[in-house]
């Protein structure tokens, strides 16, 4: 053997760059920095409890998911005597459970 195929042999092999290295080397930029922007399981856990909670409050005021009865008459009352549209009076009337004395009140008085 020659001292050229000796040194061939004895030389480490360099590692060959492949064409699509590279977008495994971005890839695991991308995906170090995503792990450390990574939320604590707690901060999220006291968030969604806090959405809970707001949901539950608000099914539990009153008129909120109970049946309010609106007489058609109280509806029109408002509607002509206040020139409220249709849906305004009746979303005043759920306001005050159906009440239309209590509606007209706040309506003079607001």
């Amino acid at each position: 053997m020659d001292e050229d195929d000796s040194e061939k042999y004895n030389q480490p092999k360099k590692t060959q760059v492949h064409k699509y290295d590279s977008g495994a080397a971005d890839l695991q930029k991308v995906t170090d920095y995503e792990e450390e922007k990574e939320i604590p399981s707690q901060i999220t856990q006291s968030a969604v409890t806090n959405i809970l909670d707001t949901r539950k409050t608000k099914l539990n005021e009153p008129g909120e998911g109970t049946t309010i009865v609106i007489k058609k008459e109280d509806v029109e009352l408002l509607m002509n005597e206040m020139e409220l549209t249709k849906c305004t009076a009746e979303k005043t009337l759920r306001k005050y459970q159906g009440d239309v004395k209590k509606a007209l009140i706040a309506m003079l008085t607001e």
